[in-house]
C-alpha cells in the first residue's frame, strides 16, 4: 500500500473518508479552485527550470518539452491557459512577476523541482510524495511548498509565530516531506510561499521556519503508527464499519466533505459515482472570476450593530416619548383559502423566484434560493421539502454552481412518482421565473378588539389581571432562544437559524470595528468574550426565537458564547454521546 501526506490528513480527519476515496476509490467532485493552482504550479516550474541566464537546460526537464535547450524559456507557451479564466491568466502573470522581484521564487543548481519521493514507512507501506522545491545541497537543506489560498481561507494560512495553532513548523504536510526525504538527523528548513487568488494588497508572501531534529523524529514515528492504523482500515470491507469522525466539525471542513450524502444514507455508492460522473461531463464555461475583495455579508437574522445601539444609548440624553402605533388590522383568513401545505394558506404576494423543486420561499438560511453559500443544496429546505411531502434535492441530479447556475434533472427512480405528482421533472436556474407556494408559516391574523369605554367618575377603574411573565428559573426573562449542543433540528415550528460560529463571525466584525481592530481574531482573546458576556442581554433579545445551533464546545470562543446566552435561553438541548 501506498500512502502520501494529503491521505494521512484525510485519515486523521475522518477514518471512513480516507477509506472511500482510497480503498473504495471513489471519484473526486471537480473543484474549479484546484485548476488555478494546478496552471499555477506549472507557470512557477517553468520558470525555476531556465539556467541562470533564463534559458533551456541541456537535457531539457520534462515541464519544458517541446523547447529547444539554449532558447529563452517559454513560461507562457501557447495553449497554457486554455483551462484557466482570462482573469485567472493575468493574475497567474501578476504573482509570478511579484514573486521573481521579491525573491521568494529563484533559479540556481541543486534545486529539485517537483521532487518525487517513494520510500518505506512500515512493512507493506511506502510513503510517496511531490515536493515542489528542494534544496537537497544547501545548508540545512530547505522544502519550499508553494500555495494558492482564496478570500476566504486567509486565516487558515500557516504562520510564524510558534504560539499560532496554524505555525508553519507544526503542519502536517511538511513535516511528513521532511521526515521522509532527510536523514531526521540534521535540522531542516521549511517555507510556505504563499499566492493570493484575489486582489490582495500583501500579494505573494513566504514564512519559514526551522524544524529541529526531535520534531522530525517524533512525527517519523507517529507516520509509523498512523501507517498501522491505516492498514488495518484497509481490510474493511463495509463503509458502514469504518470509524467516521471524532467531531461533526469534519464534515463541514473545507466546504464540506463529499461523502456526507453516503454517510446520511441519502445517497448510494453509485448514485454518488453517477452525480460526480456528470459533473465531470459537464463542459461549460467557467465563470470568470472577480478579483474585488468580497463585501461583507448581512446577518441572516433580524439585528443592528448592537454596540453602535449602546453607543448611541450614550450620547443621547433621553430617550425619546414612547408612542404606541395603530395595529394594522389583517383581515382573517377565508375559510376557503387554498389547501397548500397542510390547509395554511399563502401570504396575500408570495415571493416570485426562480426556485429548484426543493426551496422553502421562507428559509433563512438561503433566503429561498434552495442553494447555500458554498454552492451545496440547503439541507434545511430539504428537511422541510421532506416533511412536506415536497420533493428533495436528493431526488434529482445538481449541476453547475453559484457563478454560472444551476440545473436539476429528476432520478429515473423518482421520475414515475414526482411524475403523477404533479412537480416538474426538470429545472433550470436560469429559466422563467415562477411563484413560489411552499410557505409553512401561518399568516399572522390580527384580533380587532372593541376599545374600551372610558371609566365613569361614579365607577372605580377596572384593574386588568396581572400577566403571567415565563422567566429561566431565575427571575429572568426568557427570550425564546431554542439552544441545540452537539445535536440537529429536524422538525417543529419553523424559526430563523444560525450557527455558533456565524453568530460569532457577524457580532466579531461589529466587535472589532467598535475596539478599534482589523478583525475580532486580532482582540486579546479574554476582552473580545467579555465584551460577548457583557453584551449577552442584548444579543438574547435581537435572537428573539431564533434557533442557535452548536455542533460542539470544543472552540473557547463558542463556549464561552454558549454561557453567556445559557440564561437566556428558553430551550436548551445537547445530544449526549
Amino acid at each position: 500500500m501506498k500512502i502520501s501526506a494529503s491521505q494521512i490528513s484525510t485519515f486523521d480527519d475522518c477514518h471512513r473518508k480516507w477509506w472511500l476515496q482510497s480503498v473504495e476509490r471513489l471519484p473526486k467532485e471537480p473543484k474549479g479552485y484546484l485548476i488555478f493552482g494546478t496552471v499555477l504550479h506549472a507557470c512557477l516550474q517553468r520558470w525555476c527550470s531556465a539556467n541562470g541566464q533564463g534559458r533551456v537546460p541541456d537535457p531539457v526537464p520534462a515541464c519544458l518539452t517541446g523547447q529547444k535547450p539554449g532558447d529563452a524559456v517559454e513560461v507562457y507557451p501557447e495553449g497554457w491557459d486554455s483551462t484557466i479564466t482570462p482573469n485567472e491568466a493575468g493574475l497567474i502573470r501578476k504573482l509570478l512577476k511579484q514573486a521573481v522581484e521579491r525573491g521568494i521564487i529563484e533559479r540556481g543548481d541543486g534545486r529539485l523541482l517537483e521532487h518525487e519521493f517513494t520510500v518505506p514507512l512500515i512493512p507493506d507501506v511506502d510513503l510517496t510524495g511531490i515536493i515542489d522545491i528542494f534544496l537537497s545541497h544547501s545548508t540545512p537543506k530547505e522544502i519550499h511548498d508553494n500555495k494558492s489560498f482564496g478570500e476566504g481561507s486567509t486565516r487558515f494560512l500557516k504562520q510564524e509565530d510558534e504560539t499560532s495553532p496554524n505555525y508553519i513548523g507544526k503542519d502536517q504536510q511538511v513535516l511528513t516531506y521532511v521526515a521522509a526525504v532527510t536523514d531526521r538527523f540534521m535540522p531542516v528548513v521549511v517555507r510556505h510561499n504563499q499566492f493570493p487568488k484575489f486582489d490582495d494588497p500583501r500579494g505573494v508572501r513566504e514564512v519559514h521556519t526551522l524544524v529541529k531534529v526531535s520534531q522530525i523524529q517524533g512525527h517519523w514515528e507517529s507516520l509509523q503508527i498512523r501507517a498501522w492504523e491505516m492498514l488495518r482500515t484497509k481490510d474493511i470491507k463495509r463503509w458502514q464499519d469504518v470509524r467516521g469522525p471524532d467531531s461533526i466539525d469534519m464534515c463541514s471542513k473545507y466546504g464540506g466533505c463529499a461523502f456526507r450524502g453516503i454517510c446520511g444514507k441519502t445517497e448510494t455508492l453509485e448514485g454518488y459515482r453517477n452525480r460526480v460522473l456528470a459533473l465531470a461531463l459537464d463542459k461549460s464555461v467557467r465563470p470568470n472570476i472577480n478579483l474585488t475583495p468580497r463585501k461583507l455579508q448581512k446577518m441572516s437574522i433580524p439585528t443592528t450593530d448592537i454596540f453602535a445601539r449602546l453607543r448611541a444609548a450614550k450620547v443621547a440624553a433621553s430617550p425619546p416619548p414612547a408612542t404606541t402605533p395603530a395595529a394594522p388590522t389583517v383581515p382573517a383568513s377565508s375559510p376557503d383559502a387554498p389547501a397548500i401545505n397542510g390547509g395554511v394558506a399563502p401570504p396575500e404576494n408570495p415571493p416570485v423566484v426562480n426556485a429548484p423543486p426543493w426551496a422553502q420561499a421562507t428559509c433563512t438560511a438561503c433566503k429561498g434560493t434552495g442553494f447555500a453559500t458554498t454552492g451545496r443544496t440547503c439541507p434545511i429546505c430539504d428537511l422541510n421539502a421532506k416533511r412536506h411531502k415536497r420533493p428533495t434535492s436528493n431526488q434529482y441530479v445538481v449541476v453547475g454552481s453559484l457563478d454560472e447556475g444551476f440545473k436539476a434533472t429528476v432520478r429515473d427512480e423518482y421520475k414515475d412518482e414526482l411524475t403523477a405528482r404533479g412537480f416538474i421533472l426538470e429545472w433550470d436556474s436560469k429559466g422563467t421565473a415562477k411563484v413560489v407556494p411552499d410557505v409553512v408559516v401561518a399568516p399572522t391574523v390580527a384580533v380587532v378588539q372593541e376599545p374600551t369605554p372610558a371609566a365613569t367618575p361614579e365607577a372605580p377603574p377596572v384593574e386588568a389581571p396581572p400577566v403571567e411573565t415565563k422567566t429561566d428559573g431565575r427571575g429572568r426573562k426568557a427570550t425564546g432562544i431554542t439552544m441545540l449542543i452537539g445535536c440537529a433540528w429536524m422538525k417543529g415550528p419553523q424559526r430563523p437559524n444560525v450557527t455558533a460560529q456565524e453568530l460569532l463571525d457577524r457580532l466579531g466584525k461589529e466587535l472589532a470595528r467598535d475596539m478599534g481592530a482589523q478583525s475580532y481574531w486580532e482582540l486579546d482573546p479574554f476582552k473580545r468574550r467579555d465584551r460577548i458576556r457583557q453584551r449577552a442581554d442584548v444579543i438574547a433579545e435581537q435572537l428573539g426565537k431564533t434557533i442557535l445551533m452548536v455542533p460542539n464546545l470544543a472552540d473557547p470562543d463558542a463556549a464561552s458564547l454558549v454561557a453567556a446566552l445559557l440564561p437566556h435561553s428558553e430551550i436548551v438541548i445537547e445530544g449526549l454521546r
